[in-house]
């Protein structure tokens, strides 16, 4: 090999190494950005259950086919999908709630979901179940029916709030101790 294609071959060894750096870069910060948000989900996940985030789901999934707005199809007279129907099934807790001691049964009689149902709740599912039922079993109106509330404007970002929308960001930057950038260039900003 010769001096000349010596040094090329470090050249184009060099010159992959420049081309798949940022990607290669790029992928490790994904990484690590994606641990950090898997470890804020399992977070969210000990919380206390909520109805639209946890309970819903599971009742419009498997529950609602047969204890829905059809009346053709309800069984029991239960509607799910209304306040006085998940206080009816679930209100006075996992001792008195008629719902909890279907789901829990042995009894291929009684259980909820039925045993001929395709769809059956999981262990992880009942204890959710459990676990907001315990919390009082409270009822969340759906999101797109919940009127918006007008917020105060935080006073965080004085400095350097242009608008409403600043001032939330300078909050949040703030409880997570950290400072906000310098206006960017008009340059930049293209």
């Amino acid at each position: 090999m010769s001096f000349a294609s010596t040094r090329l071959h470090r050249f184009h060894r060099w010159s992959i190494f420049r081309r798949f750096a940022p990607l290669t870069i790029g992928l490790c910060v994904l990484a690590v950005h994606s641990t950090a948000w898997c470890q804020e989900n399992e977070a969210v996940a000990a919380e206390t259950p909520r109805f639209n985030r946890d309970i819903r789901p599971l009742l419009s999934s498997i529950c609602v086919k047969c204890h829905g707005p059809d009346d053709e199809h309800r069984g029991a007279d239960l509607r799910l999908d209304t306040p006085e129907g998940i206080e009816q099934a679930f209100g006075g807790g996992t001792d008195s709630s008629e719902a909890w001691a279907r789901i829990t049964s042995d009894d291929p009689s009684s259980v909820m979901p039925p045993p001929e149902n395709p769809d059956q709740l999981t262990s992880d599912q009942v204890a959710t179940i459990g676990a907001w039922i315990q919390g009082g079993a409270p009822w969340e109106g759906h999101w797109a029916f919940i009127p918006p509330r007008q917020l105060a404007v935080p006073a965080a970002g004085q400095g350097w709030a242009i608008n409403p929308i600043d001032h939330f960001i300078a909050e949040r930057l703030e409880s997570q101790g950290l400072t906000p950038s310098a206006q960017a260039d008009p340059e930049r900003l293209l």
